[in-house]
């Protein structure tokens, strides 16, 4: 994605036309927590610690949020 929006933002800067991107990062779904919580147990966390063991630190963002 960045590097599409990148050489698109280069491509249309001649016309006076900025490109932007938005990427949010992780966000809480279903989908997100099973593969947080099934790489958890590949790094030999409990399964329970989920999206802590992938994304220590940062906020995580809710789909109403993004």
């Amino acid at each position: 994605m960045r590097g599409l929006t990148q050489v698109t933002a280069r491509d249309l800067a001649d016309d006076g036309i900025t490109v932007n991107a938005y990427a949010p990062g992780i966000v809480k779904t279903p989908l997100m927590k099973g593969l947080a919580e099934e790489l958890a147990e590949n790094a030999g966390k409990p399964a329970e610690v989920g999206l802590g063991a992938v994304h220590q630190g940062h906020f995580l963002g809710t789909p109403f949020r993004v």
